[in-house]
């Protein structure tokens, strides 16, 4: 159970445990027993306000005063012992309070525990005592990277012994072996991870008076089994790289029979990088998620984002309380189609406008749990047909429950890998969610988008950890470079540099990704409205009422700047300058190539044999793919913008329609173009936006480009309710060409808001993978493993014939780079 009681403040939690079971049950049950002690208290003068939530499974007081906090708990225990029961944390029904200071606490003992490691391996190093024999940290690294060693730990002890436990035996093994590099790495990522545990208390510190009240509904966990936590990437690499760890030292106590060489050998497969990456990424997310006061109610179940592949939406989460669309579906959908995820959508006629954005709509009256297990049968499916590795079967449900009786709803949460649940709308507060959003689809959208950079970040670990290992498993082989005999080295461990700067990069690179997530800009979206349905009049006014407000001083004045710098840039005399930066940022595009990791770490690899020319000559090939195509991806850039300037459809801005077909007209490039612009329309026009007709002269338009119709569409002004996009008639849309006749119409949408820009979004779901980077990612997987095996073959013929080492593997090395085919991007 959890502490005695949670303060802050003037408010103070109390759990009740029940001591005297047949009591408690004869006097109503430990509920009822509780509301009379919350009746009492509130009955005190110091006391604001007090009741038991069923949900928290706690009493919630609010005090006048902070100092009287002591005497209310003092009160409190003093009337439940009368009926009982005990101010104490620990009973069955019990669960882990929100902002619980244990896991503030863990954290930061964790933190300390390196950080006293550190102290101690630096003095030892500076007092010149001997270290400890490499084969101890050896032994204690692979046992905390193994993923089954800590998930057997994790069932015996709990998860935060389990932490607390392997951290203390890292911080010893390192301490005495006088190698504080990793420790400093662990402190880093510990920090982070403090960092988000305070972040959360605080998150729930802030939504306290929203989320607790008497007349908020508050329901505790239903105490259903929740979907175990699935195995993510990182785990698999680790036991991978665990079991070829343990191959390597046995291969270097085979070739060198020395025990420190099989050691070194056992420390260069650590799998840090592949494990600090998506930690560092999930510590500051989940930091920048609670600042934005979302409630992460289960870490574990946040850090399964790179797995997703379902999104399930329940219709309460997508309506207003007027039933209405909430204005954020679209751009969940959005986001859910950029992130490749599977969108299933629960059947609802108020929703029916959204159903073509959803891969799947399943019937309203099917169990949810039921849908969620079938979801995630068929993922399991594919992946055995595909012979996937199972990386995105994690299924995200998203609902809005309201009142207890919804059984079904509550249900399909406990059944989701992350259960959402949105507290906003006068929304159920479920504390058995994974997640609390109090802002509603706004902050599901903010998660979504954190997906992407999830499988980025965790495959990045991924490479960096196999990069890392290689080259300090290759240092390891040759022996310490330059190192003279009788002279003590420079710091233990100094051929696991390569890993050690594998993983602060991970580290770096996970923090980065997690706060350009936070950093985001988010959309500005806006309700649906079905225009097609409203009179012209009708829409003309809704239009003027819902006009946008004049921008404030401050928006002024960013707008003034923008438009400054880009007047500025393009100064003749800064070409230069500003062809240079975009030139470097082609090269960098053209960088993230499958093959530039496996070229780096071969020029790497080179150099540490000694074969400078062939590493600069590996270099000099990559920089020139680079530079060719960054100079290519340039000229195709501009000679595009070019087309799209010329291109730019054009639009005449009509007179009021009271004074139509008379008056005269401005012309003004589409994209100036704003809802409520009332714009002319004439035969060979490109519709310049989403507009409803106003009036009309025998008008008729081809729609084949959006709908299909082959033939042109006659247009009238009447409205046309419950129509589909083909069949509306008193509407014109974007792109579309009108072939005869005149009319006026009034601009309802424009840019991403428009039928066009739907329908592209729509067709461009899940875009298969092509071009040269999809070939060359084929290709890296499919050489990848012989390119290794034919070096490794080479080295190991060498070595049965008798060759030194450091030969045997320069010439794996050699086969293995040569194999590696580093101009096909340059001709490709």
């Amino acid at each position: 159970g959890g502490p005695a009681h949670w303060r802050s403040g003037a408010r103070v939690h109390l759990p009740l445990r029940t001591a005297e079971p047949d009591r408690v049950t004869g006097r109503g049950g430990r509920a009822h027993l509780a509301r009379r002690i919350a009746a009492a208290l509130a009955e005190r003068p110091d006391v604001l306000l007090a009741y038991w939530d069923d949900g928290l499974a706690r009493l919630v007081v609010t005090l006048t005063e902070d100092a009287m906090s002591d005497q209310v708990v003092d009160h409190a225990a003093e009337l439940a012992v009368r009926d009982g029961l005990l101010v104490a944390g620990g009973d069955p029904e019990e669960y882990d309070h929100p902002a619980d200071p244990a896991g503030v606490r863990a954290a930061a003992t964790t933190l300390g525990v390196d950080l006293i490691g550190i102290g101690a391996a630096l003095t030892g190093y500076l007092l010149r005592l001997p270290p400890t024999p490499r084969a101890l940290t050896a032994c204690v690294t692979l046992l905390r990277e193994n993923p089954r060693v800590r998930a057997l730990l994790r069932g015996r002890i709990g998860a935060a012994r389990m932490d607390l436990l392997l951290a203390g035996a890292n911080a010893l093994a390192h301490a005495a072996g006088q190698t504080p590099t990793s420790l400093v790495l662990d402190g880093a990522l510990r920090s982070l991870q403090l960092t988000e545990t305070v972040a959360r208390a605080a998150a729930f510190d802030s939504l306290h008076d929203e989320l607790c009240g008497p007349e908020r509904l508050s329901v505790a966990p239903t105490g259903s089994p929740r979907p175990p936590l699935r195995e993510s990437p990182a785990q698999v690499y680790a036991a991978h790289a665990s079991a070829g760890s343990v191959l390597g030292a046995v291969a270097a106590l085979l070739v060198k029979r020395d025990l420190n060489a099989a050691a070194e050998a056992a420390l260069s497969g650590s799998p840090k990088a592949a494990r600090y990456a998506p930690a560092a990424f999930h510590a500051v997310l989940g930091t920048a998620l609670a600042r934005a006061d979302v409630l992460v109610r289960d870490p574990e179940r946040l850090r399964q984002l790179e797995m997703a592949g379902t999104l399930l939406l329940h219709p309460s989460a997508l309506r207003t309380d007027g039933g209405l669309p909430d204005p954020w579906t679209e751009a969940v959908l959005d986001a859910a189609r950029r992130a490749r995820l599977r969108v299933v959508l629960v059947d609802d006629p108020a929703l029916e406008d959204f159903a073509p954005l959803a891969d799947q709509v399943v019937d309203a009256r099917r169990p949810l749990d039921d849908v969620v297990h079938a979801l995630r049968g068929e993922l399991e499916a594919e992946d055995v047909e595909n012979g996937a590795g199972g990386e995105e079967r994690v299924v995200i449900t998203v609902a809005r429950p309201r009142a207890l009786a919804e059984t079904d709803v509550l249900a399909g949460l406990d059944a989701a890998d992350i259960a959402v649940a949105l507290t906003d709308l006068e929304g159920a507060v479920i504390w058995g969610a994974d997640i609390l959003a109090p802002h509603g689809l706004p902050d599901v959208w903010r998660l979504l988008t954190a997906i992407p950079a999830a499988r980025a970040v965790g495959s990045r670990g991924q490479i960096l950890a196999r990069s890392g290992a290689a080259l300090s498993g290759l240092l390891v082989a040759i022996g310490e470079a330059r190192r003279s005999r009788g002279r003590r080295s420079v710091m233990p461990g100094m051929r696991h540099a390569p890993v050690d700067t594998g993983a602060l990069t991970a580290l770096a690179y996970g923090v980065w990704a997690a706060l350009k997530v936070a950093a985001a800009r988010a959309p500005h979206p806006h309700a649906r409205v079905r225009w097609h349905e409203l009179d012209p009049d009708e829409a003309v006014e809704r239009l003027d009422r819902e006009a946008p407000p004049e921008p404030g001083v401050l928006e002024q004045a960013a707008t003034e700047v923008r438009r400054t710098a880009g007047r500025i840039a393009r100064v003749p005399a800064l070409a230069p300058a500003r062809f240079t930066w975009q030139l470097g940022q082609a090269v960098r595009g053209e960088l993230d190539d499958p093959l530039t990791p496996v070229l780096a770490v071969g020029s790497a690899a080179s150099a540490i044999l000694g074969s400078v020319v062939d590493a600069l000559l590996v270099v000099g090939a990559l920089d020139l793919n680079a530079l060719v195509g960054g100079v290519q991806r340039l000229r195709a850039e501009r000679a595009l913008s070019g087309l799209h300037t010329e291109q730019q459809p054009k639009a005449r801005v009509a007179p009021p329609p009271e004074e139509a077909p008379a008056g005269g007209t401005r012309t003004v490039d589409a994209g100036q173009l704003l809802p409520g612009d009332v714009i002319e329309l004439k035969g060979d026009d490109v519709v310049p936006a989403d507009a409803r007709l106003l009036w009309q002269d025998g008008l008729e338009v081809d729609e084949s480009a959006l709908t299909g119709e082959s033939l042109p569409v006659h247009k009238h002004v009447g409205a046309t309710p419950h129509a589909a996009v083909a069949d509306r008639r008193c509407m014109v849309f974007e792109g579309t060409t009108v072939v005869a006749g005149t009319a006026h119409a009034v601009v309802v949408d424009t840019g991403e808001r428009t039928e066009a820009a739907r329908a592209v979004h729509l067709a461009a779901r899940t875009p298969p993978a092509a071009g040269v980077q999809a070939r060359l990612q084929e290709l890296t997987r499919k050489t990848l493993p012989l390119t290794l095996a034919g070096g490794a073959a080479v080295t190991g013929l060498a070595l049965l014939r008798g060759t030194p080492v450091r030969e045997a593997v320069s010439g794996g090395v050699a086969v293995a780079v040569a194999a590696v085919p580093e101009g096909l991007p340059l001709v490709a």
